[in-house]
């Protein structure tokens, strides 16, 4: 009895963890046109065409795909960004 009511406990954690942390793990992609850049490209704000705004950080980190560096973004840019947890992994900017 013991032994099934730990593997319950486990399953019922590693279920939680998973819940919990799911946004964290998964990229979501966001297309759209920049409606605004702030702080010299560290942010941009993407207007899909079928939602609301969404504001992205934009490190580092990010991969840039056509466009040097993040200060060349700008508004009415169409982009597609694959974003985790608020923080782009990489942007295409289409011309």
């Amino acid at each position: 009895m013991k032994k099934l009511l730990r593997k319950l406990v486990n399953l019922a954690t590693a279920m939680l963890f998973v819940v919990v942390f799911a946004e964290f793990c998964l990229a979501d992609t966001v297309k759209g046109k920049v409606a605004k850049v702030e702080k010299e490209g560290r942010f941009i704000t993407v207007k899909p065409d079928d939602g609301k705004e969404i504001k992205i950080k934009i490190s580092g980190r990010t991969s840039l795909d056509g466009i040097s560096d993040r200060s060349e973004f700008k508004a009415g840019q169409t982009v597609s960004a694959d974003v985790e947890g608020g923080e782009a992994i990489k942007v295409k900017v289409t011309k």
